[in-house]
């Protein structure tokens, strides 16, 4: 029944969380101000906190956003939801559309595989680094040929900022 798709929904919540903890995310301490006491509530529904750690993650994936994240972080939730779809439809993450999926709406089992699918590509895009890398220990930034997919015109807002 309901129940226990509910109770392996939270497993998994927790399991994502587990993996955000080990990728060092520094969005985590949200989930301990949040009113939202359990893993799956705070992955799972919209909240800030979450699209923070989504902004935080894509910008993993795409470091130019890194140095806007600042500015980002000042706009109000709907325009980062814009952004953020941008975002993930260029890094293949989601559709052009996914608005309701960035902003936690969605089933959260969709939702919660959105995120390690995002925590899936750090990790082989940091295990390639680190190969890379193993000879010298300064290469931080991802190679850009692993961004070839992303138009260099994207995001637009971006620019401005």
């Amino acid at each position: 029944g309901e129940g226990g798709k509910d109770s392996h929904l939270s497993l998994e919540a927790l399991r994502v969380l587990d993996r955000l903890k080990i990728i060092n995310c520094p969005f985590l301490k949200g989930l301990y101000k949040s009113k939202r006491k359990t893993a799956k509530q705070f992955l799972c529904t919209p909240s800030n906190y979450r699209l923070d750690i989504l902004a935080w993650l894509f910008a993993r994936l795409y470091p130019p956003f890194e140095e806007s994240f600042e500015t980002w972080q000042e706009s109000n939730a709907e325009e980062k939801i814009i952004d953020l779809t941008m975002l993930g439809h260029e890094l293949m993450l989601c559709g052009p559309d996914d608005h309701d999926l960035i902003q936690g709406c969605t089933q959260g089992k969709r939702q919660l595989g959105f995120i390690h699918e995002a925590i899936n590509r750090i990790e082989s895009l940091s295990s390639e680094l680190s190969d890379k890398s193993a000879r010298s220990s300064v290469v931080r930034r991802a190679p850009v040929d692993c961004f070839h997919q992303v138009p260099p015109d994207f995001p637009s807002r971006a620019r401005k900022l």
